[in-house]
């Protein structure tokens, strides 16, 4: 696959910000949840984790894929 560095950074930095959009969206998701009364703060807390850590992958994955060798900050 040839993408010019231009279009990946602009792409990495897309994919980045929906991971990290859905990680306050899990974060909201889970509060209110709990905060409603609808699970217990322990399943909470697990769903939380394993979202999170869903997400990191996939975080981890993206920066990977579109920029093995560089840090890439998003800002």
């Amino acid at each position: 696959m040839n993408i010019s560095l231009s279009k990946a950074n602009k792409t990495l930095k897309k994919l980045l910000k929906v991971v990290y959009f859905l990680m306050i969206v899990l974060t909201a998701l889970c509060y209110a949840l709990n905060t409603l009364a609808l699970v217990n703060q322990k399943e909470a807390l697990i769903a939380w984790f394993l979202g999170f850590f869903i997400l990191f992958v996939a975080e981890s994955e993206v920066k990977h894929k579109y920029c093995p060798k560089r840090k890439i900050s998003v800002g």
